[in-house]
């Protein structure tokens, strides 16, 4: 029910959307969370490519591709794991509060200005709970949610421009690489990362060996870098 009542969070004036300025991530105490900042501008530009994380993202991105390269939709998988079927079930609730929010009459050249009013709904509804309760966060990681959910919240959009574009993208990758991280997911690996990680020689297999070896599972959760480490927001140090 609550996820489909209507909102009533007022939409944050246009300087809390607009701030760029570059911050560290702000720590949950009693946790290995923080909260995420921006912390990338033209000043880290250079950090954040040569960074851990902008190599393990990248390979994600890559890895689904590969994951799914000549594959048909047909064969897709016919039951999701459960925190994946969380996710659908996540978004299906947002899709759904979109029909409890007529569009604006208004002359307009891009987006709807109703388009703010949904977005702050959503800020409220992730931060009232919403990641646990679709179980996208299961118990023993819901102290995670203040980390993973602004990604999220990053994924639709910029509520006061209106606009959407490759970084709103890249959030959402962000968002399914932390429950990775977290291992709540599988994260495959892609065949270059496997490359730079395999041994430069490695003795020829013997009868009977298998010709793969499973991927090297990932770290278990988004935050484990020490927080006096200047970070990529909720990933790896700079």
């Amino acid at each position: 029910a609550d996820a489909m009542a209507m909102p009533t969070a007022k939409v944050p004036p246009k300087n809390a959307y607009e701030s760029r300025t570059v911050h560290d991530p702000k720590p949950i105490p009693g946790t290995p969370y923080a909260i995420p900042a921006q912390a990338i501008d033209p000043h880290t530009m250079d950090a954040w490519l040569n960074s851990t994380a902008h190599a393990e993202i990248s390979g994600f991105v890559v890895s689904l591709a590969e994951s799914v390269t000549g594959v048909p939709a047909s064969q897709g998988p016919t039951e999701l794991p459960p925190v994946l079927a969380g996710v659908n079930s996540l978004l299906d609730a947002l899709e759904k509060q979109i029909a409890l929010i007529p569009p604006m009459k208004q002359a307009m050249r891009y987006g709807n200005t109703a388009f703010r009013t949904w977005h702050a709904w959503m800020d409220g509804y992730l931060k009232g709970g919403a990641l646990e309760k679709h179980g996208v966060l299961p118990d023993g990681f819901t102290a995670a949610a203040a980390e993973v959910a602004p990604y999220l919240l990053e994924s639709f959009g910029n509520p006061w421009r209106i606009d959407y574009g490759t970084g709103h993208e890249l959030a959402f990758m962000c968002f399914l690489y932390c429950l990775g991280r977290l291992g709540l997911v599988g994260v495959p690996r892609s065949t270059a990362q496997e490359a730079a990680s395999a041994p430069a020689s490695a003795p020829a297999a013997g009868p009977g060996a298998s010709a793969g070896s499973p991927s090297a599972p990932l770290e278990p959760s988004a935050s484990a870098t020490a927080h006096t480490e200047r970070r990529v927001p909720g990933l790896a140090p700079l």
